[in-house]
């Protein structure tokens, strides 16, 4: 991180996994994937003819765009379009129990991998939390409702972990390359997307559903973090299972946290195992 910090409540070593390079793993690969991704789209584009030839090819170049944006760029869209969310949603007053509990929970968190973490509440009758590539992580208040301190700890701790796995910034690449502002930037000769746009942008990247192994690396983190700050080791587990009931008595509540972020009770079993390892 650049600097002696009190992240996650270890005053030397900052977050787990110490002081990981973000821009190093998301970026060093980059020249060999996009290499093979616009060869694939090359190779494809010739077995065609006509309008599927130049969709093909269009696609692939999309996805070059996308994922050839700088983290500056995706980090002022991305905060451009939390700001929109933040404005049509109901945030917890400063003073309020909510807001109140995650600064006390959170307090210690200010970055990862040198990028400034910002926490609120939604007031909201949704069990959810997400993260977005910017640092600004949002948990609802009905999530809050269900859940200890140790166990939303975890819930932090696994949100935080898609922005230190750059999780949120992959599923931000895809949503834009599917969303046609792509194409907007392309004939700007820049990315020039305003906060209507940008706010649509981050509500796809918040729908958008975690791979199997983006949840074990999170939940991983998650766990570490809350063991760190305090926690019990069954936290984890607890929290999950939470999750998979609430699944069956509160279903509307809880099913955009479920698409998102699946299989709750698999993954509780999962941090059981890990808490048994010590």
């Amino acid at each position: 991180m650049g600097h002696q910090s009190r992240c996650w409540g270890v005053p030397t070593q900052g977050l787990p996994g110490g002081d990981w390079n973000w821009k190093r793993k998301t970026r060093m690969r980059t020249p060999l994937a996009l290499a093979t991704l616009l060869g694939a789209g090359l190779l494809l584009s010739g077995c065609q003819t006509g309008p599927m030839n130049a969709n093909l090819l269009n696609t692939g170049l999309e996805m070059f765009n996308a994922a050839t944006m700088t983290d500056e760029q995706m980090a002022q869209t991305s905060l451009a379009g939390i700001r929109s969310m933040d404005a049509s949603n109901r945030i917890a007053p400063a003073q309020s129990k909510y807001a109140r509990r995650l600064a006390k929970l959170t307090k210690a968190y200010d970055s990862v991998n040198g990028r400034p973490l910002n926490f609120k509440v939604y007031i909201s009758q949704d069990i959810n939390a997400f993260a977005v590539p910017d640092g600004s992580i949002r948990i609802m208040s009905a999530l809050m409702d269900h859940m200890s301190d140790d166990e939303l700890l975890f819930v932090i701790g696994h949100e935080i972990g898609h922005v230190y796995h750059g999780h949120a910034r992959k599923r931000f690449q895809t949503a834009y390359a599917m969303s046609g502002l792509v194409k907007l930037a392309s004939s700007s000769g820049g990315l020039n997307v305003n906060a209507s746009q940008a706010g649509a942008l981050v509500s796809e990247v918040v729908k958008a559903q975690f791979s199997q192994e983006n949840e074990r690396e999170a939940d991983d983190y998650g766990y570490d973090v809350a063991v760190r700050a305090g926690a019990s080791k069954t936290a984890p587990a607890a929290a999950l299972r939470k999750l998979a009931a609430l699944s069956q008595s509160h279903s509307n509540a809880i099913a955009q946290m479920l698409a998102t972020h699946p299989d709750p009770a698999s993954r509780a079993a999962r941090m059981d195992e890990r808490a048994l390892k010590g």
